[in-house]
């Protein structure tokens, strides 16, 4: 549908960032110990993001956890931008812990 034109497609993904470095391993000649600086208390920023394949970006972001209510004032915002043809959002399968939440139950 979206190749004839028919539709809007947007896929949806959620991530969160941090200044705490992640790395889960690195090399390092036999006996000696390999440190990192790195911040002890940081924020992290949640973000909720919509994509269309011609690379429109519509983002949400929170410093607090993305809950289903979230999600919900998201995309009821979203909703209410223009759009030219319905609109079709494609969610990945992690978001079964947050559909979940009561605040997602009459919407999915």
């Amino acid at each position: 549908m979206w190749v004839c034109g028919l539709i809007e497609l947007y896929f949806a993904d959620e991530t969160g960032l941090t200044m705490q470095p992640y790395v889960p391993y690195g090399w390092q000649q036999k006996g000696h110990r390999l440190g990192l600086p790195a911040r002890i208390a940081t924020k992290r920023i949640n973000l909720l993001g919509l994509l269309r394949l011609d690379n429109q970006l519509m983002i949400y972001h929170s410093e607090k956890a993305l809950t289903g209510q979230f999600v919900v004032n998201c995309f009821a915002d979203f909703v209410t931008k223009a759009h030219t043809k319905p609109v079709v959002i494609v969610l990945d399968n992690g978001w079964s812990a947050t559909a979940a939440d009561s605040s997602l139950s009459g919407c999915l």
